[in-house]
């Protein structure tokens, strides 16, 4: 009896550790990468870029006019309105058009690189330029089996896939943490696919462990989630046709049988 006891008891405690979700086993080999942190511009992007300096007379003539209506930094922000800087939109030439400069490129360029390049234009207009640029509509996207999928603004523009699941809520049980999609778009336009596991350490050393921004993530349901999906498909309509077969029968039951046949 106490053996059965005792095998019992491990069977349960089993089962109990079983259910808990394990992220980043050690791995055999973890190669220490590189991790290029900034974000680099690209069309599409929507970007704050202000001009000062001690002579802010001369300096303004360089930003865009003021807009009273909320922009996208202050829905970002979450204030409902005031007066800010018009934001600029890259253009897919990856150029912003601003004043007095006119067209300069700054696509492919991180923001410690574009504010550089901007500094030593405005160096010939202005004395001791002061460039300040910030990502208006940085964000990520998470879909799949989380807890709460959706696009995601991030206000200091560096995020990590981890962080990145700790907004969504963490993975659901039906997630599968050895197969997560990474959906990153290329500077030619071109979308790269890469398939992350979460039980090995080495995506901590990875240059996909800091997303950037546009990026998506999505988690693929298990075998039991997709079985279940598959389950309610094929139970909907056994349910329609028992339905309507006992609708029938009792239709059958009650109309009055004519006696004089």
């Amino acid at each position: 009896m106490k053996f059965l006891k005792t095998t019992l008891f491990l069977c349960i405690a089993t089962s109990m550790f079983s259910c808990r979700v394990a992220y980043f086993k050690k791995s055999a080999q973890v190669e220490n990468a590189v991790q290029n942190t900034e974000a680099v511009i690209k069309s599409g992007d929507i970007l704050s870029i202000i001009v000062s300096a001690e002579d802010q007379a001369v300096a303004q003539q360089f930003n865009l006019p003021m807009s009273s209506s909320a922009t996208y930094g202050e829905l970002k922000a979450g204030a409902s309105g005031g007066t800010q800087l018009q934001p600029y939109i890259v253009e897919t030439d990856g150029s912003v058009n601003m004043p007095v400069l006119g067209k300069v490129e700054i696509a492919e360029k991180t923001r410690p690189q574009a504010v550089a390049f901007l500094q030593e234009k405005l160096a010939a207009y202005v004395n001791k330029p002061i460039v300040t640029i910030q990502f208006i509509n940085y964000k990520v996207t998470i879909l799949g089996e989380v807890a709460k999928p959706g696009t995601y603004t991030i206000p200091d523009e560096k995020i990590t896939l981890t962080q990145a699941l700790g907004l969504a809520g963490d993975l659901t049980i039906y997630g599968k943490r050895g197969n997560v999609l990474l959906v990153r778009e290329k500077p030619d336009g071109q979308k790269e696919f890469t398939r992350i596991d979460l039980h090995k350490q080495d995506i901590l050393f990875s240059e996909n462990y800091y997303l950037r921004q546009n990026d998506v993530i999505y988690v693929q349901p298990n075998g039991t989630k997709v079985f279940s999906a598959n389950a309610a498909i094929i139970t909907i309509p056994l349910s329609i046709v028992s339905g309507a077969a006992s609708i029938a029968t009792l239709i059958y039951v009650t109309i009055p049988k004519d006696e004089s046949q």
